[in-house]
């Protein structure tokens, strides 16, 4: 895990928190750190689902490197993310990845400009 992030589960079966601030310095290292953990973490049974109420994307690499993240996941499991980040919210639907059902959005961020 990143030092800077913090990756945990919830009581509810399969529900992790992850928290921390990620950016162009640590984004590559936190792609690779999401999956392991977020696989270490899940009961393996069902959908995953992801709270990124505490998840801060400082900037595009940071995007960029969690969608990539979620792709990896994606292969195993569906997801749905509570609390997305507005800027990785639209991202994720413009790339085509909401269309489906093996990933969903509950609650996306709405942040001030």
């Amino acid at each position: 895990m990143h030092t800077q992030l913090l990756i945990r589960r919830q009581p509810a079966a399969s529900h992790i928190c992850i928290e921390g601030s990620v950016d162009a310095s640590n984004a590559r290292a936190v792609a690779q750190a999401i999956p392991q953990d977020v696989r270490a973490l899940a009961d393996g049974d069902g959908t995953i689902h992801l709270d990124f109420e505490g998840l801060e994307l400082d900037d595009g690499h940071a995007v960029v490197e969690v969608v990539n993240a979620l792709r990896t996941i994606l292969e195993e499991s569906a997801v749905v993310i509570h609390h997305a980040p507005q800027m990785l919210a639209h991202t994720l639907y413009k790339t085509g990845m909401l269309r489906g059902t093996r990933l969903s959005l509950e609650e996306p961020r709405v942040e001030e400009p």
